[in-house]
């Protein structure tokens, strides 16, 4: 998998949603290693913000995708989705 996201070992995949110090374990930066999620921290609860902003960001992206003034082309539009 690592080949298709071109992450290399030991440096944190790039990821739309920002890491920063949450209360949400889902919206944090996962200090665990290799990132995986901290499933012990994890309530029902967390999954509602956690998509809201997902879907936001997403969004974002998209708006910010589609303002491109630049005649469309496959890097302005699928390579920056």
């Amino acid at each position: 998998m690592q080949k298709y996201l071109k992450v290399k070992p030991g440096k944190p995949a790039k990821r739309g949603i920002s890491r920063k110090q949450s209360t949400n374990p889902l919206l944090s930066r996962w200090t665990t290693p290799f990132e995986i999620p901290p499933f012990a921290k994890i309530e029902a609860k967390h999954f509602k913000p956690a998509l809201e902003t997902a879907f936001r960001e997403h969004r974002d992206e998209i708006a910010k995708i589609s303002a491109n003034p630049a005649k469309p082309s496959f890097a302005n539009t699928f390579v920056a989705l």
